[in-house]
């Protein structure tokens, strides 16, 4: 989960929030940018959760591998969280969202590809505070294509996100037209990487053995280790040798704490949608 003032973010992977790796916050230009990995699995459907405690109307945005997906309208209730299970392509239908394989190409990838692979592995929110107008008409979105390129461009991205069978559901949701208030408060990304390449890389932890496993490594070091000099000799070990267990170093950061000031720019904004249950 990622967390900035009132605001909250959180991906979830078969109901369970996925673990998050090397949480950076960075104030660009009066809005915090926080930033981390997470790990993801092909085939694996997951959800965007966000909320804002504030109290206040506030819109938030989640971009998915650089498009657009969705734009909420929060409460700031604190029992209320959002949850984006996948696409809306009408009032009753979604698509829901699956990390999936990178699909690869022998074709040379042009500057306009390559542009659009900066924002591939990556889940976006950002909130920024709003006045609510009225109701507005409806907006859907469309699936956008699944992204092909040469494999000597990928440039260490080794997933993406498609959309799954489009699937009914009951929830039903109503459209308004607001006013931003200023900037944006907080944008939150996850950088989404295999668990192996995030290992790989030092950002995510390597599994612990099993004692098992452990049993069986010190099994075969002692196999390794020992030459009877007699096929007749049985070697007989008094003790074993004790391990040192290596914590890996964690990275402190401390939150950066900056007061929110609401710029008198305001712009409108139609199609936001917010939760009539």
């Amino acid at each position: 989960m990622l967390d900035f003032q009132t605001f909250s973010a959180w991906v979830v992977v078969d109901g369970q929030t996925a673990d998050v790796f090397n949480v950076e916050h960075n104030d660009v230009r009066g809005t915090m940018h926080v930033t981390c990995w997470l790990p993801s699995e092909a085939g694996k459907n997951f959800e965007v959760h966000f909320r804002d405690l504030s109290g206040s109307p506030s819109s938030a945005r989640v971009y998915i591998d650089g498009n657009r997906c969705a734009s909420r309208v929060l409460r700031g209730s604190k029992k209320s969280v959002d949850v984006l299970a996948g696409l809306r392509i009408s009032p009753s239908v979604i698509r829901p969202f699956v990390f999936s394989k990178l699909d690869f190409t022998e074709d040379e990838d042009t500057l306009d590809t390559l542009v659009s692979l900066s924002k591939v592995g990556q889940v976006e929110v950002n909130f920024n505070f709003v006045t609510v107008l009225g109701k507005d008409k409806p907006r859907f979105y469309e699936a956008h294509p699944e992204h092909k390129v040469n494999e000597k461009a990928k440039k260490g991205i080794d997933h993406q996100t498609r959309f799954g069978e489009a699937k009914n559901i009951t929830k039903q949701v109503g459209f308004v037209k607001t006013k931003r208030i200023g900037k944006d408060v907080v944008r939150f990304c996850f950088r989404y990487r295999p668990l192996e390449v995030l290992q790989a890389q030092g950002i995510a932890p390597q599994p612990s053995a099993s004692s098992s496993q452990r049993k069986k490594k010190r099994q075969a070091d002692n196999q390794e280790d020992v030459k009877p000099r007699n096929l007749g000799i049985i070697v007989i070990l008094d003790s074993e040798d004790e391990e040192q267990a290596h914590q890996p170093m964690k990275r402190i950061k401390k939150d950066i704490k900056h007061e929110v000031k609401r710029e008198p720019t305001s712009l409108l904004v139609s199609g936001e949608v917010i939760d009539l249950t």
